[in-house]
């Protein structure tokens, strides 16, 4: 018989993996064990669409409360429970079948999937089980570290951490925020402007209208997720608009929910210190710059893809 080629044999294990994945979808899974238990303080990820939407703001507000644990650096995106998941997130999937990492995958490195076919465990329970054994270790490490327990610990959040999160049985918390998409798209083209290089997942070599198509499939993408999540996750909607003009609202709102004392004359005080982070004279004139810094055919454009979720969130007619 003729040797089969380098080809023949990665189909046959290919093959072989698609067996398996049926076999085991077909088997009763056993559920992985309640994760809260064993972790001290309980997630509290801030999930917004993509672009400049107020999460520094927020993060702001939620430092205020010495309940709620994470880094208070500029610009609050030392992502400790995001670089925990990556290490996993992929590890259900073939390696030739994990997505590109894009503008939120920046952090996710190359580790995550099973570099050859699993024969001795179902993937998907590791995963699981993986996601709520790390948390309980980053609980333990930050309260053996500061000496004493929090309540929450707070992140901006990335990717499909919450779905993860979800997925394995965390019992997490989240703040959707979100802010009128023209506004976002003008926010981060002043700021790229101010700073002096692209951010914000812009490829090289792209034009403004392909880098705003890709923001708004961001954009569109994660006003899905927060619907998708309706009912699965303890979650509250914050208006970057409703953050600007009523912070103490805001705090005194998401403070009730909590169950934590927010303190918003403290991050008034604390403005100043953060001009770097602005490209409008003030918070308040931030809102509807669409108007007089965005051209009117990028406006219907950003309309054209996302006037459904505009109008769910009211920044429609």
């Amino acid at each position: 018989m003729a040797a089969r080629s380098a080809r023949q044999w990665q189909e046959l294990r290919w093959s072989a993996r698609v067996h398996l994945a049926r076999r085991r979808s077909r088997r009763p899974r056993r559920p992985v064990a309640e994760p809260s238990a064993g972790g001290s303080l309980q997630p509290l990820l801030v999930d917004m669409i993509e672009g400049r939407v107020g999460s520094t703001l927020l993060m702001q507000l939620l430092g205020t409360s010495p309940d709620i644990v994470f880094d208070r650096v500029y610009p609050f995106e030392n992502r400790y429970l995001h670089c925990l998941l990556s290490a996993v997130r992929h590890v259900d999937q073939p390696l030739r079948d994990r997505p590109e990492p894009g503008a939120a995958g920046v952090l996710d490195g190359s580790g995550g999937s099973l570099p050859f076919v699993p024969l001795s465990l179902d993937p998907v329970q590791l995963r699981d089980g993986a996601v709520s054994a790390l948390w309980a270790a980053f609980c333990a490490a930050t309260e053996a570290f500061s000496g004493a327990p929090g309540r929450f610990y707070a992140e901006k959040a990335l990717a499909d951490d919450v779905d993860l999160l979800v997925r394995s049985g965390v019992a997490a918390r989240v703040v959707h925020l979100v802010r009128d998409p023209r506004d976002v798209v003008a926010s981060v083209r002043a700021f790229d402007a101010k700073r002096g290089y692209p951010g914000f997942g812009r490829r090289p070599g792209d034009d403004d209208a392909a880098d705003l198509d890709r923001l708004l499939r961001g954009m569109r993408d994660r006003f899905d997720a927060f619907e998708r999540r309706a009912g699965l996750v303890d979650s509250r909607l914050v208006r970057y608009e409703d953050l600007v003009r009523d912070l103490a609202g805001v705090a005194a709102e998401l403070g009730t929910w909590l169950g934590a004392a927010l303190d918003p004359a403290a991050v008034e005080r604390g403005r100043a210190a953060m001009a770097r982070h602005m490209t409008s004279a003030d918070p308040e004139s931030s809102i509807g710059r669409w108007r007089r810094d965005l051209d009117p055919a990028d406006a219907d454009r950003v309309v054209e893809v996302l006037g459904p979720a505009m109008r769910r969130h009211g920044y429609l007619g």
